[in-house]
């Protein structure tokens, strides 16, 4: 097929890059509204209610919306329709951006303007549009670059978002949506309707009620397996043990069943009542896979080739990835929290608590270290404390103090204190000389009794069986990664000072942080595992063949990798809300 066939004149060609570029920014600017929560949740005091029935309630009016869109489009041209839903648009994000942004304004922005908004600026009206300027013999193809055009969107924009959150802040990335917006406002008017369908065949015989039932007859079991998939695949999120990502996943399921049953009913029952409408619009979406089949045919060798070398780099990607996230890589470098979590990591010790409870070993016997005739009275015994002194002796406090030098030498570790801090206190005062036990004894008795309680009995318990190590991370660290530290903390605490693994626990919010990582990416191949298997299911009760589910398995499988491999190849993370959009994304 040559250019000169395919793109006849450039009006033609101007149409069809707009259009691609049109639905580019719209589908993409949707697609990245989830990487945007945890940014409404902490400024906006958004609720995953709210911001999940936000999301539901875009969507319906996607839907809705859609077909009144189509009615302009024919009667007005589609430019019209198109610089109208972006009008729409901008207004929604304008107004999150604004401070009217909270609650009812929230769901308004993000539900109602942005959802009318893409049922003009998505794929429907920019697709019926270009399909419009092509004969019946290339319309499938003009067709397939502006939904490709939609997928590409999808594809980039999460990369861009997360950059731009990052060093920018949320507001700021608003701002840079609002360009992108306004560069669709001036493309609208470049997508040009012709008055004549290319190629166009009218079928005047058809009745509005037949068409209805037609169009109902066509779609609903596509729609009903996409809606069915879509639903498993937030569902899917159930498998994580985070309760926020748990409820967005029931609420995305619940918006979309109530999408599915409100398009099937309400939605024929309205057009019906419209009654005819003579339209311009003659497109034959059948023949989608005809075209596709076609053109897989005529370039299958470059297809297969070109295909293998971009899952062979996803791969590569995929492999790469991390799961791990430094905290306040969440925040931009200008906002307040960032810079107030980097002024603690500097000045004053480091933020996420990481502590280490150190027990008394199972193999020693409860005995009294101090073990002397002269001292059978407990001249310095703590009348309060029921000690056996195994860890308030010189032997197992310098053996502590090892651990705690330890942990202080690590860069991405702060602040240290446990009992050590205070003997290293006593060891300044008693100039540089290490205290002996009876020292010890005496340290303890003489301390007074709030003291004791406030400051003593924080880091050994008072049988002085158990110690604490109170440390924390430092989350300003290039190379902090949890898993790597926890672990190497774990592995030395092993090897190098001889305890035994039921002897110790490593716990705190870093451990915390750490551990829901990991529980989120066990849960993204558990969804992704259903996901599949849904597809699978539903391939297997359309085409009842295994060969063709194997088949329709493949661009599935894809499109996985490419998201996930996409993340490695760009060194993003895998972090809560990368997960989250991954899952939703596949």
């Amino acid at each position: 097929m040559s250019s000169e066939k395919f793109i006849k004149n450039k009006t033609v060609l101007i149409t069809l890059l707009s259009a691609c570029t049109i639905v580019i920014v719209s589908l993409g600017i949707r697609q990245t509204f989830g990487m945007f929560y945890f940014d409404f949740s902490t400024d906006l005091d958004i609720t995953l209610s709210q911001f999940g029935f936000a999301l539901g309630l875009q969507m319906l009016l996607w839907g809705v919306f859609g077909p009144w869109f189509g009615v302009i489009t024919d009667k007005y041209g589609g430019h019209i329709a198109v610089f109208i839903g972006f009008i729409f648009y901008l207004a929604g994000i304008l107004m999150l951006y604004s401070k009217y942004n909270t609650g009812l304004y929230f769901v308004t922005a993000i539900g109602v303007l942005i959802g009318v908004a893409l049922g003009a600026t998505a794929i429907s009206i920019p697709v019926s549009v270009v399909a419009k300027h092509f004969p019946q013999s290339n319309r499938t193809l003009a067709m397939g670059i502006v939904t490709a055009s939609g997928s590409f969107g999808y594809f980039v924009s999460p990369v861009f978002t997360r950059y731009s959150l990052v060093e920018n802040g949320w507001e700021n990335t608003l701002v840079i949506f609002a360009a992108f917006i306004l560069l669709g406002l001036i493309l609208a008017f470049f997508l040009t309707t012709p008055k004549n369908v290319v190629g166009g065949k009218i079928d005047d015989d058809q009745t509005a009620t037949g068409a209805l039932k037609e169009a109902f007859n066509q779609m609903f079991l596509p729609c009903f397996f996409a809606a069915t998939t879509t639903a498993v695949a937030f569902l899917s999120l159930l498998l994580g043990d985070l309760k926020p990502v748990i409820e967005f996943g029931k609420m995305m399921a619940f918006g979309i069943s109530i999408a599915f049953l409100f398009t099937f009913s309400f939605l024929p029952s309205a057009i019906a009542i419209i009654g005819y409408i003579k339209t311009k619009d003659y497109l034959s979406l059948h023949r989608i896979t005809s075209g596709l089949l076609s053109f897989s045919k005529n370039y299958s060798t470059l297809i297969n080739l070109s295909f293998a070398i971009i899952f062979t780099v996803f791969l590569y990607g995929a492999s790469k990835l991390e799961v791990e996230n430094r905290f306040i890589d969440y925040f931009a470098k200008d906002t307040e929290i960032h810079k107030g979590m980097l002024e603690i990591d500097l000045n004053l010790g480091g933020t996420a608590p990481l502590d280490i409870i150190i027990n008394q070993p199972k193999s020693v016997e409860v005995n009294n270290f101090i073990d002397d005739d002269i001292f059978d009275d407990d001249l310095f015994e703590d009348d309060n404390s029921n000690a056996s002194g195994y860890w308030w002796n010189v032997y197992s406090l310098n053996q502590l103090e090892d651990i705690h030098d330890y942990l202080e030498s690590l860069p991405e570790i702060g602040k240290v204190l446990s009992v050590a801090s205070g003997i290293k206190l006593a060891r300044d005062i008693n100039d540089g000389e290490d205290l002996n036990d009876l020292e010890l004894a005496l340290l303890r008795s003489v301390l007074p009794e709030d003291i004791r309680e406030t400051l003593l009995y924080a880091y050994i318990n008072e049988d002085d069986s158990v110690v604490r190590i109170s440390a924390r991370v430092n989350e300003s660290s290039k190379n902090l990664n949890r898993k790597d530290l926890l672990e190497k903390i774990d592995y030395d605490l092993q090897n190098k000072f001889n305890l035994e693994k039921g002897d110790y626990e490593i716990t705190g919010l870093a451990v915390l942080y750490n551990n829901m990582l990991q529980s989120l990416f066990k849960s993204q191949i558990g969804s992704l595992l259903i996901v599949f298997s849904v597809i699978a299911l539903m391939l297997l009760l359309i085409f009842r063949s295994f060969k063709i589910v194997l088949i329709g398995l493949i661009p599935n499988v894809f499109v996985a990798f490419s998201v996930l491999g996409l993340l490695g190849l760009f060194g993003l993370p895998l972090d809560i809300m990368t997960i989250t959009v991954a899952a939703i994304s596949v």
